[in-house]
């Protein structure tokens, strides 16, 4: 069952990002304090953020909105001395931002494309439910939600090499809006 996401449910979906955000991915460094944190800040500037409860435990949530972005620059302002420390205790981190940001210096590429307003920034599940059909009911039920609201399209980005991922948003009807060197960005129209 899809419900919006509180801060008395935030716990839960702190523990769920924790399960599945593997240690490739900068957020999953941060304490579980801070992730509920982040999430706080999602759900404060964001209308459309939904965990899914099967057998009375959430197992996944999705944060979406028109707001994703300011919510983490003001996240990332009001904790920059964590994240630093977070940074400079995983160096690895540092070098790969360091990389990215060089590329896109030194990049040819002018395309530009148009980025759909209302974004899915973030969405998880609990591996006791992936591969049991869970995760499709969700996105459809979330879809019907966005639909009452009168949200008819909306995008997200996902790792180039997160094949998982990319193999549920092909099944569920995303279409390739734009391809860069380590991202995918997607869209559907509802």
């Amino acid at each position: 069952m899809i419900n919006k996401i509180t801060p008395l449910t935030l716990t839960a979906v702190a523990k769920v990002h924790k399960e599945v955000y593997l240690k490739n991915h900068f957020s999953s460094l941060m304490s579980p304090q801070k992730t509920e944190e982040f999430y706080s800040y999602q759900i404060a500037h964001n209308e459309h953020c939904y965990s899914y409860t099967f057998n009375n435990e959430i197992v996944a949530f999705i944060i979406s909105g028109k707001n994703t972005n300011k919510a983490v620059n003001s996240f990332i302002m009001n904790n920059k001395l964590y994240l630093l420390f977070v940074t400079i205790s995983n160096p690895r981190f540092l070098l790969q931002k360091a990389k990215q940001f060089i590329s896109v210096l030194l990049s040819n590429n002018k395309e530009k494309f148009e980025i759909q307003p209302f974004r899915l920034l973030s969405v998880a599940a609990s591996s006791k439910v992936q591969g049991k059909g869970v995760v499709v009911r969700f996105f459809n039920e979330y879809h019907s939600v966005l639909k009452t609201h009168g949200i008819n399209s909306y995008g997200l980005s996902v790792k180039s090499d997160n094949t998982r991922a990319i193999k549920l948003y092909e099944k569920l009807g995303f279409e390739i809006e734009h391809i860069e060197k380590t991202s995918i960005y997607y869209k559907i129209t509802l």
